[in-house]
């Protein structure tokens, strides 16, 4: 049996002020209701029984975060709000795993251009046309989230038309210039498709073994390069979490 992985496409549950582009309003994590749905949400990723979780946060963390998982289990460690804690300490816990891998890269490269103090400060239409596209599809979204369990809502962000949606918007993010300065697509290249190349290379680092099951749990907006980049190599089956989800 060939190596698997299974991302699961998630919103960003504490309401971090991380700077992200776009976000999601959450009810309080702490809440019955909302404990409730995130045990359901984990139940149903159980089904893939994982033989390992990546989670979004920086690789060089690893050790600390092996650390809080211990101390998780010993009853030494209150867990945070945020998904990593909430989903995916409490799913490897169920699935008596040891550690959870961190897999994330995103640091300042020097030759990265700052789009977003770029567009604040440059007139530029197509990014006001750009931004009130994405505004109106996350309005939408929200409207979707309030009135669904958190299941049914990670469901929708991991249908293709969505998956596809939050990457169209970096597609058009690429084509803003001004003149002979193509911003967007220097800032795309060279840390969009860059930092996603780093977490898809350190997911890779820790398939050791024929047979072996990865869930990725990391934030929407990535997991369609994310899955090109595993449906592009053969040495790694892409499975898909929607049956898995909605049964």
């Amino acid at each position: 049996m060939e190596k698997s992985i299974m991302i699961i496409g998630v919103h960003h549950i504490d309401n971090p002020n991380n700077g992200d582009l776009f976000s999601y309003k959450n009810e309080d994590v702490s809440s019955e209701k909302i404990q409730g749905e995130i045990n359901e949400l984990i139940e149903a990723l159980k089904k893939f029984n994982p033989t390992k979780i990546a989670i979004e946060i920086e690789k060089e963390l690893d050790e600390d975060i092996k650390n809080d998982y211990v101390n998780f289990l010993n009853g030494s460690f209150k867990l945070g709000n945020n998904e990593k804690h909430q989903i995916g300490f409490k799913l490897a816990r169920e699935l008596g795993l040891e550690k959870l891998h961190c897999v994330n890269w995103n640091k300042a490269q020097n030759d990265v251009p700052n789009i977003s103090q770029w567009v604040s400060e440059h007139y530029c239409p197509s990014w006001d046309k750009l931004k009130a596209e994405m505004e109106k599809e996350i309005l939408e979204r929200q409207e979707y989230l309030n009135t669904h369990t958190i299941k049914e809502f990670i469901i929708k962000l991991n249908e293709k038309k969505s998956t596809l949606k939050d990457h169209q918007f970096y597609n058009k993010l690429a084509l803003i210039s001004n003149g002979d300065n193509p911003i967007g697509a220097q800032w795309v290249a060279k840390y969009w498709y860059y930092r996603n190349m780093i977490i898809y290379k350190n997911i890779m680092e820790i398939l050791e073994y024929d047979e072996e099951r990865i869930l990725l749990i990391i934030g929407g907006a990535h997991v369609h390069l994310i899955t090109q980049f595993f449906s592009e190599n053969s040495d790694c089956q892409v499975v898909d979490a929607i049956p898995y989800l909605s049964n």
